[in-house]
């Protein structure tokens, strides 16, 4: 929610699927988890074989793709920065993310809120990605927290999921999936912008 890369990574999964035949996901289906776990799960559902090794091409592949479709023009969300500033006041942020490490790193240097961020964790961090709880519960661990005491802010049903599996309460942003969606995955509170957070 701070990244708007829906539509980037939505067409770099369409531009790998599509001339393989495979039927591409609804983007809000699968948003929050990693490239290599959507892969796999498109390849098995086909009924197609694979190695680790096509399925590491076909990630990297499909990273550059979005990461091209990314760096032509930078989707930092409407406020991110000042938002981000006034909460560091008098919260201690971490950022965590599905996405890897390289797109990690270019929302930061696009953005430059890095400064905000106490602790940053990307898709290498953990061996199981969002619904998994993994990434939260190992956030929390970093920043020396307890899930009890942390609010997420998430726009991911996948990445509610998983919170709440670590235990922590969920504020939600409206984009990726429609309200309904988020309304019903009991989350603290669905909103439009950034500067409802404050």
């Amino acid at each position: 929610m701070l990244w708007h890369t829906g539509n980037a990574h939505a067409e770099a999964f369409r531009q790998i699927f599509e001339p393989l035949n495979l039927p591409v996901p609804d983007y809000k289906d699968i948003a929050g988890r990693r490239t290599d776990e959507v892969i796999i799960s498109v390849m098995t559902s086909a009924g197609i074989g694979f190695t680790s090794e096509q399925i590491n091409a076909m990630t990297e592949v499909k990273r550059s793709l979005a990461r091209k479709i990314i760096s032509s023009n930078p989707p930092v969300a409407d406020y991110c920065y000042e938002v981000l500033d006034k909460l560091s006041r008098h919260h201690r942020l971490g950022l965590v993310s599905s996405a890897s490490a390289s797109s990690v790193e270019l929302f930061l240097q696009s953005s430059s809120t890095v400064k905000f961020f106490a602790m940053v964790m990307s898709e290498e961090s953990v061996a199981k990605s969002k619904p998994a709880p993994d990434i939260y519960i190992e956030a929390c661990r970093r920043l020396a927290v307890k899930t009890s005491d942390v609010v997420v802010v998430e726009d991911s049903v996948n990445g509610i999921r998983a919170a709440h599996l670590a235990g922590i309460k969920v504020i939600a942003v409206r984009g990726t999936s429609p309200e309904e969606e988020l309304k019903n995955e009991g989350v603290l509170s669905v909103i439009d912008d950034l500067r409802q957070l404050l």
